[in-house]
């Protein structure tokens, strides 16, 4: 999920706060996701343990900056709604049981993560027991297999994971197509997938809303998780009387209701959940705490304790265009030259991140702590360089944080003798202009979040010459090399994802040293805040913002 300097991250998965953030126990947290495990044996309990000292009741208010939109799983197309509908609503074939000490892939509606006899060409999933949408009726595997049908249709903003292994040729285009190529149904609680390639991570791709399950035969969503939509009130999330605990190894039913307030600016979350009165003492904050108000944090009573932080999965950088930029003498110096900390400064210091030098986020499985530019060293710059200025276009989002980090890169560029023209973007096109094939840009900011907690979902997208195309290409440093393309190919097929993961790993630092096709600037970090009668709240570990399955009121 590639975004640009000005976007909400999507990912809020946990490390150690920086040093000089003002942070709470919440965030005092180890790397959790590079310990990733899966439960293929299916011994999960069931219901999920309790959360200590949570009692039922009360009302959460959930503050956000951008309305939640539809919650149908095939059109989430928001952080905020992606938190909201995979802990509350929506149940998947697989999820992740999580808290702060760490995350475990589980079967959510599944009895375990799934089981492959031949490397990862065929998955077989089995159902729960008694498992049922809001209005009563049985959850079967053909519901499953018709909300992946829906995702393929024209205009779904589903990722695409599962929908290209099925149909790679993207012939097929939804319910009215007939059935969904490679998936079967022998019975009512077994589906099955069969590819023509092995896919060893779809127990990951599982767990998005794609496997959801829409009652077959309707173009309509119905909750199987603990919470159902409000009849009449979109913005308030009741509990559902269907849901059952005993099904359920992940999520609790402890509030009464959550209310979504959308339209609220970041700032304006923060000061209101700071301030604490009334009913925002039981507010989660989705926005991040400006740099403004973090002095704030020392000097209100128990706010520290309050803070929900952590590196994400998510890595901001300075893409290359390899195209426009060949010399690769020119692109290593422009790694050696690149001021990270005057960087991470523009971006709002220690709580928007840490400095980056890899591509991989450290809370990502297999990412080596390396650093093959350290910097900045103009001076090595300058002697890679060999008495050569070159000229380069550097584009940016035209926004106040996005001018802010242009200035902080073309400083640092401009003293190992490069020649920078900033090239400022409007916005709402910035993503299209640098994804096409024909960009006059040689350098622009961008950055990626993986949809999946493996670096599978990070370095084929960003560096496979097959994700290069004349518009929306994912590989924005137009990056292609035919062997680095086959060790994509043999660690995305290799039959054992935590082995493939330490391969992406090695191959993370072997592009940086000899392809250098972007330059690694700062590790995202999530910075938010709850009231102080929300009990249970954790910086979710996988899917970004504050967790909401085990939330309750003091």
């Amino acid at each position: 999920m590639r975004w640009s300097a000005l976007a909400i991250v999507v990912a809020l998965a946990v490390s150690g706060c920086d040093a000089a953030t003002p942070a709470g126990p919440e965030a005092d947290q180890a790397d959790a996701v590079t310990s990733l495990h899966w439960d293929t044996a299916g011994t999960a309990p069931v219901p999920a343990p309790a959360v200590e000292g949570a009692v039922a009741g009360g009302t959460v208010h959930l503050l956000t900056q951008l309305p939640l939109g539809s919650l149908d799983p095939r059109a989430i197309s928001s952080p905020d709604a992606l938190a909201t509908a995979t802990a509350l609503l929506h149940r998947t074939l697989t999820s992740y049981a999580e808290d702060r000490q760490g995350a475990e892939l589980v079967g959510d509606l599944a009895t375990d993560t799934g089981h492959s006899p031949d490397g990862g060409r065929t998955w077989t999933f089995t159902l729960r027991p008694g498992l049922l949408f809001a209005d009563g009726s049985p959850v079967t595997s053909a519901d499953i297999a018709y909300g992946i049908a829906r995702s393929f249709a024209p205009g779904s903003l589903a990722p695409r994971f599962l929908q290209t292994y099925l149909d790679p040729a993207r012939r097929y285009r939804g319910p009215g197509g007939g059935r969904v190529p490679g998936v079967s149904t022998p019975d009512a609680r077994t589906i099955r997938f069969s590819f023509a390639d092995p896919h060893p991570d779809l127990p990951l791709v599982a767990a998005l809303p794609v496997t959801t399950p829409v009652p077959a035969g309707r173009d309509s969503w119905v909750a199987t998780g603990p919470y159902q939509v409000k009849p009449g009130s979109p913005g308030t999330l009741v509990r559902n009387p269907r849901w059952d605990p005993r099904t359920d190894p992940i999520r609790h039913q402890y509030p009464d209701q959550f209310v979504v307030e959308p339209g609220i600016s970041a700032l304006s979350q923060s000061q209101r959940v700071l301030a604490d009165d009334g009913p925002d003492q039981t507010a989660v904050a989705f926005g991040q705490v400006p740099p403004s108000l973090l002095p704030r944090l020392t000097a209100v009573t128990g706010a520290r304790d309050r803070v929900l932080a952590g590196l994400t999965p998510a890595t901001r950088f300075v893409a290359i265009n390899t195209r426009r930029v060949p010399d690769l003498a020119v692109r290593r110096a422009l790694n050696y030259a690149f001021d990270r900390a005057a960087y991470l400064r523009a971006l709002g210091g220690p709580s928007a991140g840490a400095p980056a030098t890899t591509v991989l986020s450290p809370v990502l499985p297999g990412h080596r702590d390396f650093d093959a530019y350290p910097g900045p060293d103009p001076a090595r710059a300058k002697s890679l360089l060999a008495g050569r200025s070159p000229g380069l276009n550097y584009c940016f989002p035209s926004t106040p944080v996005g001018e802010a980090a242009a200035v902080a890169v073309r400083s640092a560029l401009v003293r190992a003798g490069f020649r920078i023209v900033l090239v400022p973007l409007a916005a709402a096109h910035y993503g299209a202009v640098i994804a096409a094939s024909s960009t006059s840009c040689d350098l622009s900011a961008t950055g990626w979040s993986a949809d999946l907690p493996h670096p599978s979902a990070v370095l084929p997208p960003l560096f496979a010459s097959s994700r290069i195309r004349p518009q929306a290409s994912g590989n924005v440093s137009f990056l292609a090399a035919d062997d680095l393309d086959e060790q994509l190919r043999i660690l995305s097929t290799a039959p054992d994802p935590v082995g493939s993961a330490e391969g992406f790993g090695r191959l993370d630092e072997r592009i940086m040293r000899e392809f250098a096709p972007v330059i690694p600037a700062v590790y995202e970090r999530g910075y938010t805040l709850t009231g102080s009668r929300v009990g249970g709240a954790y910086p979710s570990l996988i899917h970004g913002h504050p967790a909401l399955n085990r939330l309750w009121v003091r």
